[in-house]
């Protein structure tokens, strides 16, 4: 049998307003007979009515994340700074991998429009336009991480990934090096486009060719398989720059399994977005570090203002990188 407030009431000897204030946390209501109104909920089993309430409130409460490579730790911690945010806020997660899907990320969205989800934050695939998200946009706040999309005008949090480009030329500048390698990166994105602006000009300003660039998926597997590539390159470069922290581990197991140049000895590697793994590599990971909780807690924060009030002047925050040295890098012989 379906318990309702009602059965809730009668069974404490308090009133249905009473039971639903409860339920809300509401102030009004004495610690005790909240905690009392609590304790019958679990016991008899009551489940919120979740429709009936987005009838009333003409909100389902619900948030869809979207995100274009869920494999990658990098946005695990993202999300999961995301979730901890919105749970706080009552509020709850659909999540997709949409894989750098076009198609994946339309059918995720029509799901959200379908489900009456309040608002969406995303990671846009490559290659998105801005008609694939106008029509969700126009009714629902969505809030871009990571990524923009030239011509939407929405909140988005980023990282300094210019920054995060001429980071990875000082120091390998610093060392020594002058012919380096760049592996992956899907180019039609901004996040690469930044970071390929900033490392290349970087290197411009002092006096160095660019650099020989192998594309790779954001995976171990292609930066293992990118350990060939790098030996057939004549002359050899003295270091190699790695758009994410999984390509360049995977370089570095690649390397190890080849008998190819010796790390750092021979080849200075570094990643991009300072993910725990890369801390406990042997050798230690130098890596471009992006502060992924912030990232993931100020996109829910925008969210949640901007439900609050859909009229406040857009909001955009970039968040510094910093160069975390390891033991993958060292100077230049």
């Amino acid at each position: 049998m379906k318990i309702t407030l009602r059965d809730v009431a009668e069974r404490l000897g308090i009133s249905v307003s009473t039971v639903s204030m409860a339920m809300r946390d509401n102030p009004l209501v004495a610690e005790e007979t909240r905690r009392r109104v609590r304790a019958a909920l679990d016991e008899m089993g009551y489940v919120y009515n979740r429709a009936g309430a987005q009838l009333r409130t003409r909100q389902s409460l619900s948030i869809g994340v979207a995100i274009n490579d869920l494999m990658n730790p990098f946005f695990a911690e993202v999300i999961a700074a995301v979730e901890d945010r919105l749970a706080a806020a009552g509020r709850m997660v659909f999540l997709a991998n949409t894989s750098e899907s076009p198609e994946r990320q339309q059918m995720f969205l029509r799901a959200l429009a379908e489900h009456n989800a309040d608002g969406l934050i995303v990671c846009p695939v490559a290659g998105s336009s801005v008609e694939d998200f106008r029509r969700f946009a126009a009714s629902r706040p969505v809030v871009l991480v990571s990524r923009t999309l030239a011509g939407l005008t929405c909140d988005h949090i980023v990282n300094d990934d210019e920054m995060g480009g001429m980071l990875a030329a000082r120091h390998l500048l610093d060392l020594g090096h002058r012919r380096i390698a760049w592996i992956g990166g899907g180019t039609r994105t901004s996040t690469f486009q930044r970071r390929w602006a900033g490392f290349t000009a970087t290197l411009e300003r002092a006096g160095v060719a660019p650099p020989v660039r192998i594309a790779a998926r954001a995976t171990r597997e292609a930066g293992a398989a990118a350990a060939s590539s790098l030996v057939e390159i004549d002359p050899p470069p003295t270091a190699a720059v790695c758009f994410g922290d999984l390509l360049a581990l995977g370089l570095l197991a690649g390397l190890r399994r080849s008998g190819g140049p010796r790390v750092p000895e021979d080849l200075s590697v570094i990643g991009f977005d300072g993910i725990g793994e890369g801390e406990m590599a042997d050798p230690v990971l130098t890596t471009v570090s992006i502060d992924r909780e912030t990232i993931g807690k100020t996109a829910a924060a925008f969210l949640l203002e901007r439900l609050a009030d859909k009229g406040r002047p857009i909001q955009s925050s970039v968040v510094v990188p910093t160069l975390r040295p390891g033991a993958t890098t060292g100077p230049c012989r």
